[in-house]
C-alpha cells in the first residue's frame, strides 16, 4: 500500500467527519420535530331504536287495587262482617272456618263493600251474596240460624237445560196421504130460461080452467071464442 499524503489523508478526514456532523443533525432534527398525530377513528354509530312507550297506568279502580281484609266476627249477637274493597273469597273462608260450615262451589273472586249484621248466618249469607254472580244454596241447621252447608254455583252451571231447544214431534202424514182428497166441482150450473107466461084476459080469475095457458080437465073442451 502506498502511504497518503498529509493533504490527502486530511481531506479525507474532513469528509468522513463531515458525514458524521451530517448524520448527527438528521438524527437530532428527527428527535426534535413533534411527532405527528395520529388520526382518531371515527366513532361507530350505535343502531338508532324507537323510543319504546311507556305503558300506560292502571286506572284507579279498586278492583285494580289489592284487595283488603275483612273483619268477620261471629258471637252470641251472630255474625257480623264489614269489608271495604275485601274478597269474597276471604270472607266466606273465613265464614266457614268460624262457623263450621263447609263451603263448595267458590269460582271466580270478587270484591266486597258494605256493613252487614249482626243477624243469624243465614241472614246474614243472603244479604252478603244478593247481587253476586252465585246462586246460594243454605243446607242445614246447627242451630240459631248458621247452616251446614254453603253451596255456590252460577246461573249457567245451576240451568244446564238453559238454552236448549226441545225437538217439537214431528206428525206423520202417511196415513193422511192413503185417503184421496174430495175433488171439488167449480163449473158454474147453468139454470134453464124461464117459461114466457101467456096474457091474462080481464076479468078472469088465474087458475081456473079453460083459461089460455092453463090445462083442462079430462073430457072437456075449450068453450068458444
Amino acid at each position: 500500500m502506498r502511504k497518503l499524503t498529509e493533504r490527502q489523508f486530511a481531506a479525507r478526514t474532513a469528509t468522513l467527519l463531515a458525514v458524521l456532523a451530517a448524520l448527527a443533525a438528521v438524527r437530532l432534527g428527527a428527535q426534535a420535530a413533534p411527532p405527528t398525530p395520529a388520526k382518531a377513528a371515527a366513532p361507530v354509530s350505535a343502531p338508532v331504536t324507537a323510543p319504546t312507550a311507556a305503558p300506560a297506568p292502571m286506572p284507579a279502580w279498586p278492583v285494580n287495587e289489592a284487595p283488603a281484609l275483612a273483619v268477620v266476627e261471629w258471637d252470641s249477637h251472630g255474625l257480623r262482617i264489614s269489608a271495604k274493597n275485601a274478597s269474597l273469597r276471604q270472607i266466606l273462608t273465613e265464614v266457614s272456618s268460624r262457623t263450621g260450615a263447609t263451603l263448595e262451589g267458590m269460582g271466580a273472586d270478587e270484591r266486597v263493600f258494605g256493613e252487614y249484621g249482626p243477624a243469624p248466618a243465614k241472614e246474614v249469607l243472603a244479604q252478603l251474596l244478593h247481587g253476586s254472580a252465585y246462586n246460594v244454596m243454605l243446607i242445614g241447621d246447627q242451630g240459631q240460624g248458621t247452616p251446614r252447608q254453603i253451596v255456590l254455583s252460577t246461573p249457567s252451571a245451576s240451568n244446564p237445560t238453559q238454552g236448549q231447544h226441545t225437538a217439537q214431534p214431528v206428525q206423520n202424514n202417511a196415513a193422511a196421504d192413503d185417503d184421496p182428497e174430495p175433488v171439488v166441482d167449480d163449473t158454474p150450473v147453468q139454470q134453464p130460461p124461464p117459461m114466457p107466461r101467456p096474457p091474462m084476459n080481464p076479468g078472469s080469475q088465474p087458475g081456473q080452467p079453460g083459461q089460455p095457458g092453463q090445462p083442462l080437465p079430462p073430457g072437456q073442451t075449450p068453450p068458444p071464442q
